[in-house]
């Protein structure tokens, strides 16, 4: 019994893997004849799971949606995934409404939790803790509404130097890149489709009237916005080396100032860009310290005479 209750909850994780998925393949997966497949499937019927048979030279099943959410199978980073998107959702909700609901569901999720990955996820939570920006998200959902709705947007907004510009844009989509919120929309002040972050919008969204929508200028909106950044570069060109994961170093690295490549799990490269070493020294200093300056000697050099001034300047004042 025991067994066939492991082998239920393993066809139903593979289920919810893809839309479809033909007889051989499951039966592949799961090392069973094509009768005990068929036994299986009828057990998850019974238990109120929404599997169809679908159509095609082997024939198949899927799991379709129902008047009601089944009971879902989750591997151990899906359901950190899960919980800590609830943790957010209790910070940032609008509503009060959806805050209790957030805290019900995290709570039914908690008593559940192997050990293991309670822990990981407490670790988790703390580090959210004083990350929540309320103003930023009540424009973000400002912003996903009028992509929605295609409705043209007018803001203000400051660019990296300090300076304003009025913008009245069409909001294609909001999407969250390497620790920022970005708007992707055609400015028609400069008939160009431009990104903008969206905590650099200051003062209140104002909708207007609607517009047709446009092409995108890609599918993938995050991977647009950091090659639109990336492709800002200046003159001169750094290699550092971090002793950090890529994705943690991204956090940290605006996509503005350069590129992050993974090395291995535990190190990462920053290939960054600037118009002078000394500059760039100082912004290295800034974003954390590298375990090594890969290239080229003229940043090694900038670096060690900024280190050296640092220290002379760190001496007490004497006489």
């Amino acid at each position: 019994m025991l067994e066939t209750s492991a082998r239920l909850l393993q066809l139903l994780s593979i289920l919810g893997e893809r839309r479809a998925w033909t007889g051989p393949e499951l039966v592949d997966r799961l090392g069973v004849t094509p009768r005990t497949l068929r036994r299986d499937v009828d057990r998850l019927r019974r238990l109120g799971y929404p599997i169809v048979s679908t159509s095609g030279p082997a024939g198949g099943y899927a799991l379709a949606a129902g008047p009601a959410v089944p009971p879902l199978s989750f591997e151990p980073d899906e359901v950190v995934a899960v919980a800590l998107g609830l943790s957010l959702v209790e910070v940032e909700a609008g509503t009060a409404k959806t805050r209790t609901a957030a805290e019900a569901a995290a709570a039914k999720l908690d008593q559940v939790l192997p050990s293991r990955l309670r822990t990981r996820l407490a670790k988790l939570r703390r580090a959210l803790q004083g990350k929540s920006r309320r103003t930023v998200l009540d424009v973000v959902a400002l912003l996903a509404n009028a992509c929605a709705d295609a409705r043209v947007a007018s803001f203000v907004y400051t660019r990296a130097d300090g300076t304003e510009s009025d913008r009245e844009v069409e909001p294609h989509g909001v999407t969250w890149v390497d620790g920022r919120w970005y708007l992707v929309a055609h400015d028609r002040g400069r008939a160009a489709w431009r990104t903008f972050r969206v905590d650099r919008i200051a003062g209140p969204v104002e909708l207007g009237r609607g517009f047709v929508p446009r092409a995108a200028p890609a599918d993938d909106l995050a991977g647009w916005v950091r090659e639109t950044h990336a492709g800002h570069r200046w003159p001169l060109e750094g290699r550092l080396i971090y002793a950090m994961p890529a994705e943690r170093l991204r956090e940290k690295v605006p996509p503005i100032y350069g590129t992050v490549e993974p090395i291995d799990a535990s190190t990462s490269r920053l290939v960054t860009t600037g118009t002078s070493w000394e500059a760039m020294a100082a912004w290295v200093a800034v974003a954390g310290t590298p375990i090594a300056i890969e290239a080229p000697d003229a940043l090694r050099e900038a670096v060690a005479k900024l280190a050296a001034d640092l220290a002379a300047a760190a001496r007490p004042v004497t006489g």
